[in-house]
């Protein structure tokens, strides 16, 4: 008999012997669709010591165990690893970021459901020019003292310079914050983003005293 249709819980055949094994696999199964939590996207590799319902989006290039089960749910159960092929919508909580992500099964990819502040690129689940996909990557950075250009590597892969770039930016010292360079009357803060660097200028005050925190969205030319 075939699995479910929708989280892949195997059904119980008519006169099955073992019935239990096949209930207790279904229950599992089940709790992890319905805890909706993993502990971390990023991982490509098993840990080392998961404990009994442990689970993890497996992230691309995956290795060892979870070789070829890349953007699956793992779960460790009775000392081995199972997997779950997420459907299209499906929902979970990601603990290490405390932030929830969807499924799109037509890109076969996890996507947050608001913007997090996450330093590793993810897709933001939209599109931009010509439907290609918009990603974010979050920085942190030190202002300068007003007298230089500061260069801060992005590590995008093939970003398009050419189509939408946008930044969502605040900086500040511990003491105050500023959401845009307009609220600091003294200062002109301006980002430039190339192929490999996001460019950043002050005039008219020092502001090594503040950090820069800024989301950058993009399309990719590849």
């Amino acid at each position: 008999m075939p699995d479910s249709p929708i989280t892949g819980v195997p059904l119980l055949p008519e006169n099955a012997a073992g019935n239990y094994v096949l209930v207790n696999s279904a229950i599992l199964r089940l709790e992890q669709v319905a805890a909706g939590r993993v502990l971390d996207r990023n991982l490509t590799a098993p840990p080392g010591s998961p404990a009994e319902g442990d689970a993890y989006i497996v992230a691309a290039t995956a290795t060892g165990a979870w070789a070829t089960h890349e953007a699956k749910i793992a779960f460790y159960q009775n000392a081995a690893w199972q997997f779950i092929t997420p459907t299209n919508g499906m929902s979970v909580f990601v603990v290490d970021e405390k932030a929830q992500f969807n499924y799109s099964a037509v890109e076969s990819l996890w996507y947050p459901l608001q913007p997090i502040w996450s330093t590793s690129e993810v897709w933001t689940g939209r599109y931009g020019s010509a439907s290609t996909m918009v990603y974010q990557k979050c920085f942190s950075f030190a202002l300068g003292d007003g007298t230089g250009t500061l260069t801060t590597a992005h590590g995008i892969t093939s970003i398009n310079r050419a189509a939408l770039i946008e930044t969502h930016a605040s900086f500040g010292n511990g003491a105050n914050v500023y959401k845009s360079p307009q609220e600091f009357t003294t200062a002109t803060v301006v980002q430039w983003v190339n192929a490999t660097n996001i460019l950043t200028t002050n005039t008219g005050v020092n502001l090594t005293s503040y950090t820069l925190r800024m989301r950058l969205e993009y399309e990719r030319t590849a």
